[in-house]
């Protein structure tokens, strides 16, 4: 089963991704988490965010879509879930919300996903914990618009995710989104 997990910067996505795959592992569950971008592609991604081109920066991200396509393909069929730490709907989603016009037929042949989760929390909640991380980088800042946070809540919302908060309480967050996986899967 392959799960995207999208959301703004400090909505608790990979704290949350970390806590069910050790839920999933203990449950004897084979689990990969893949980053979009992945960590190989972080100098490149600071660079190509610093740079204000919304054009290059599209390019890149849709680079990586395609790097983490190719990684979903591989693993698919030996694991029995792929958590992925954003994907394409987050490249299109940050893109449109900063005025560019997105082509979304070049993301026709990626590989699709199974369940598509959008974790929200409190924007005060989120914007302190952006502001606490050690490594804040200059797309972190971006994400303090409100308007383009706006937009992009609209956005994620015509895509059809399943939305999670993730406010106060995590174990509760925890609980309800492995309810979710639960009853997805049972559908399968």
């Amino acid at each position: 089963m392959v799960i995207v997990f999208e959301g703004h910067d400090g909505s608790g996505k990979s704290t949350l991704i970390k806590h069910l795959q050790k839920d999933l592992e203990l449950l004897n569950k084979s689990v990969i988490i893949i980053k979009c971008p992945s960590d190989e592609k972080k100098g490149n991604r600071q660079l190509i965010d610093d740079s204000n081109s919304l054009q290059n920066s599209f390019e890149f991200y849709l680079e990586c879509c395609i790097d983490t396509s190719l990684r979903i393909a591989e693993y698919r069929d030996i694991v029995d879930y792929i958590l992925l730490d954003r994907y394409y709907f987050s490249t299109i989603v940050s893109h449109e919300a900063r005025g560019l016009s997105v082509d979304r037929n070049l993301f026709n042949s990626l590989e699709k996903v199974d369940l598509k989760l959008e974790i929200k929390t409190n924007e005060n909640i989120r914007r302190e914990r952006v502001l606490l991380k050690n490594d804040m980088q200059s797309h972190d800042i971006k994400t303090f618009n409100d308007d383009l946070i706006q937009k992009a809540d609209e956005l994620y919302s015509m895509l059809g995710f399943i939305i999670i908060k993730n406010d106060h309480n995590f174990e509760k967050t925890l609980i309800e989104t492995k309810k979710i996986i639960k009853d997805y899967a049972g559908k399968l």
